[in-house]
């Protein structure tokens, strides 16, 4: 009987890596990237629309909380030329005193950013969009002013802003 040689081929497993260790690979890079590349696009192009919404809700609820700690109307003040929204600040009282009344640091003001813009601003159903500024006042009883507030992003994204009356709550509603 004559034994033929059959050539094999042996391949080392430290020698290379296989095609699916280089597709898992690329697989979890892929995962990554599409995870990661949104957060970096919305830190790369400033402030984003859904933090301008809630800043605008801080602002509320800002005023309202400081209108029935203090027991005294606190008004919200809306500058839509200057892109501006605050409270309008106590000038006679000191920083020790606010120390003392226990309220935290809170948001006074929130700037909109060029790329948003005011489609509505009505404060008691009166339209403020074009206006210098517009106020809107909050009660010690917890109640307010009617505001409504619609605002639309450079891409095409709009929100509305609504404070119940009766609560001073306010309720956001994104509408595209």
């Amino acid at each position: 009987m004559i034994q033929r040689y059959i050539p094999t081929i042996v391949f080392s497993r430290q020698a290379a890596y296989s095609l699916i260790e280089i597709m898992m690979v690329l697989a979890v890079i892929s995962l990554v990237l599409g995870f990661g590349l949104p957060a970096i696009i919305r830190w790369n192009t400033g402030q984003s629309f859904q933090s301008v919404i809630s800043d605008l809700v801080d602002l509320c609820n800002t005023a309202r909380t400081r209108a029935i700690l203090r027991c005294e109307p606190v008004d919200l003040v809306f500058e839509p030329g200057r892109r501006l929204a605050l409270i309008e600040s106590d000038q006679d009282v000191k920083p020790s005193q606010v120390k003392l009344t226990g309220l935290p640091t809170m948001r006074t003001s929130v700037y909109f950013p060029d790329d948003i813009y005011f489609e509505m601003l009505d404060v008691n159903f009166v339209e403020y969009k074009d206006a210098e500024q517009c106020r809107v006042r909050f009660y010690p009883n917890g109640t307010c002013e009617e505001l409504t507030v619609v605002l639309r992003s450079s891409d095409g994204r709009f929100a509305k802003l609504a404070l119940e009356p009766t609560t001073s709550i306010p309720k956001v509603e994104y509408l595209r």
